[in-house]
């Protein structure tokens, strides 16, 4: 199972972060058919920042899956991260989880992470490569 690609982050106001990011059309349009095992397909999202003590601190946040109407192009996936600490840095990543009608679950890698400061100006690190001012210790390690 891939992991999502082109992770993005942006800071928007009153302390929430949005993160958009592609997954595999193939794996969609398999969503979509109703007579294929794949049967339900969820996104996991991971928040982590640095506690006072400097200690990384991690927050899963669980996110459905946009399926595309029939006829339509496949488009982005979004998450609103809410409840974040202005002026924190934040790193996030995101994983896919897929649940078959046989009952097995799989898991993707986590995508690479994005670092974001919420309700600050400082400028949104691109994805892999958080910016030095944004990125809290150990952010960057999946």
């Amino acid at each position: 199972m891939s992991a999502p690609e082109e992770l993005v982050g942006r800071a928007e106001a009153a302390g929430c972060a949005r993160l958009t990011w592609f997954y595999d059309e193939d794996t969609l349009e398999q969503l979509a058919d109703p007579s294929h095992p794949l049967v339900r397909l969820s996104f996991e999202v991971r928040q982590q920042s640095e506690a006072a003590n400097g200690r990384l601190r991690t927050r899963m946040h669980s996110c459905p899956c946009k399926v595309p109407e029939k006829g339509h192009d496949i488009g982005e996936q979004s998450f609103v991260v809410d409840g974040c600490a202005a002026g924190k840095a934040y790193s996030f990543s995101v994983r896919a989880c897929a649940e078959f009608a046989s009952g097995s679950t799989v898991q993707s890698c986590f995508s690479e992470s994005v670092s974001v400061t919420v309700g600050g100006s400082a400028p949104l690190g691109a994805p892999g490569r958080p910016s030095a001012a944004a990125a809290p210790a150990g952010a960057a390690a999946r």
